[in-house]
């Protein structure tokens, strides 16, 4: 079962912080998940919410601040640093789209324009198909993910995932059980759930056969899964 550390080690660090990552890789984890929005100024950056607000920078949105701007207010990784930085660690970018549908393929491009040359490396993640479809027309060399809270429960859903070019379905870990993880198997798709924090949730999706686990306790889920 592969360990993706959600935003980092984010139950020991701030989220989405070099912090975070680079206490990540510390761990026997098989890569870092983090969420990519756009700045003012074009820059893409890490952080999950549209504002600062919840580490006390305002309440600005972050597509409305140049990268200057928002380090003043917290110390927001940027992408082409955590792809320089976390060289050894597959990567897991989660797309927020947030503005509209122009500013939404600014940050598509921005973000697939990076992470190109890691393609062996990066999974390019998002909830909307419509955003994974606009990736996959103008990048198609990157492997996509589909985040859902449930993943389907028919054949048909399966198909339409598979044919729309994608390679991994990521669900909310109580989404999984044997049927979808069986019709995920037979339609050659990678399964991986999140967040995955307790021993419960961890036992149960690994007897299930779910490949991979996204977690805020990459130490201990390692761990773990060393003495099962």
């Amino acid at each position: 079962m592969r360990v993706i550390a959600h935003r980092g080690w984010s139950e020991r660090e701030a989220e989405n912080t070099h912090a975070a990552f680079a206490a990540a890789c510390t761990t026997a984890c098989t890569g870092l998940e983090m969420d990519l929005r756009l700045a003012a100024d074009g820059t893409v950056v890490v952080c999950h919410d549209a504002s600062l607000a919840r580490w006390g920078g305002g309440r600005t949105p972050i597509r409305r601040l140049s990268l200057t701007e928002l380090r003043a207010r917290w110390p927001l990784p940027t992408l082409a640093e955590v792809l320089e930085r976390y060289a050894d660690r597959e990567l897991w970018l989660e797309l927020k789209p947030h503005g509209g549908a122009a500013w939404t393929r600014r940050l598509v491009r921005g973000v697939c324009t990076l992470a190109l040359p890691h393609r062996d490396r990066v999974r390019i993640l998002c909830f909307s198909p419509l955003v994974l479809a606009w990736v996959r027309r103008g990048w198609p060399q990157l492997a996509l993910v589909r985040n859902c809270v449930r993943p389907g429960a028919t054949a048909t859903w399966w198909r339409q995932q598979a044919a729309a070019g994608i390679t991994t379905v990521d669900a909310w870990q109580g989404g999984w059980n044997p049927a979808s993880v069986g019709l995920a198997q037979a339609h050659g798709l990678a399964t991986a759930a999140w967040t995955v924090d307790r021993v419960a949730e961890l036992d149960r999706l690994r007897r299930l056969g779910v490949g991979t686990v996204i977690t805020d306790r990459p130490a201990w889920v390692v761990e773990r899964l060393a003495h099962v």
